[in-house]
């Protein structure tokens, strides 16, 4: 069961995935935030296909482990940032994962302008 109060596996920036969740279960905890920033901490990478995504999951259950959000950063001011947003979605949507957190990246005006009126539909 989830608790109310969750550990990020950025926590665990410089070790990995497998040490991370027995950190966190070792901790007490039952409950994890997955990061999935590429070039900081990608505990679960962008292009993690079904047979890893289900080894994650394993691993998840095997320290009785509930993933409750994903850290999901992404630009969603630029294109490639809202790929990446949508593989992050897919990878929680795997995961049975309900939150997905980001930010809207570095903007000025016109980019941020731009992106309200062209791209708010197109990565959802």
């Amino acid at each position: 069961m989830a608790d109310r109060l969750a550990v990020s596996t950025n926590t665990y920036h410089t070790y990995s995935l497998e040490e991370a969740l027995a950190g966190i279960a070792t901790s007490g905890f039952t409950s994890v935030e997955f990061v999935s920033v590429p070039g900081w901490t990608e505990h679960v990478r962008r292009d993690a296909d079904d047979a890893e995504l289900v080894r994650i999951q394993t691993l998840l259950d095997s320290h009785g482990l509930t993933a409750i959000s994903l850290s999901g950063h992404s630009d969603l001011a630029s294109e490639e940032g809202a790929d990446g947003f949508r593989k992050a979605l897919r990878i929680a949507h795997a995961l049975g994962i309900r939150y997905v957190t980001t930010s809207t990246g570095i903007t000025t005006p016109l980019r941020r302008d731009r992106s309200m009126r062209n791209g708010r539909r197109s990565w959802i």
